[in-house]
């Protein structure tokens, strides 16, 4: 597993590899929010991810593992201001994510337009560990940005069936 280097949340405002998506959704602030703090929930809304686990606490500091394919993805939360935005920088991974990255931050901001409406946007900042991986994650970035749309489309639609399985 390689280590990534840690940066602060801001970091993401500046990175030099980044990825952006955005999507409204009907729900309100804290139905997002409930979904995405049950971690182990995601692959039912993130295709990429096989298995999610909180591996330390919760809220501000507490850390996660991710499994991406067979690969595992160690991560602690370094934005957490409930219900509006959800943050962690990458520890350490495996595959081609570690090989690649120095440095991977993800932020999702979750906008209040209406009591019913919102719009969530998800951000992923990377820093390549040299000019031939940075070549290979702006190639990748396409797909990355494609698996994140997808993301967001399917966390309204796990939003809309909790509501209506209430």
């Amino acid at each position: 597993m390689n280590e990534l280097v840690l940066q602060p949340a801001e970091w993401i405002d500046k990175a030099p590899i980044k990825i952006r998506a955005s999507r409204e959704i009907i729900a309100s602030p804290d139905e997002v929010w409930a979904v995405l703090v049950a971690h182990e929930r995601w692959p039912e809304w993130f295709d990429t991810i096989e298995r999610a686990e909180r591996t330390g606490g919760d809220g501000f500091g507490s850390t996660r593992s991710v499994w991406v394919k067979k690969w595992r993805i160690d991560e602690e939360f370094i934005v957490w201001d409930q219900p509006t935005a959800f943050g962690f920088i990458i520890l350490a991974a495996d595959g081609p994510l570690g090989r690649l990255s120095q440095t991977v931050l993800e932020r999702i901001d979750i906008q209040v337009l209406s009591t019913d409406r919102v719009r969530v946007t998800y951000m992923q900042g990377f820093e390549a560990r040299s000019k031939v991986a940075a070549r290979i994650l702006r190639l990748a970035s396409k797909g990355l940005m494609k698996a994140v749309d997808a993301a967001l489309v399917e966390l309204a639609t796990h939003i809309e069936r909790e509501r209506t399985a209430d």
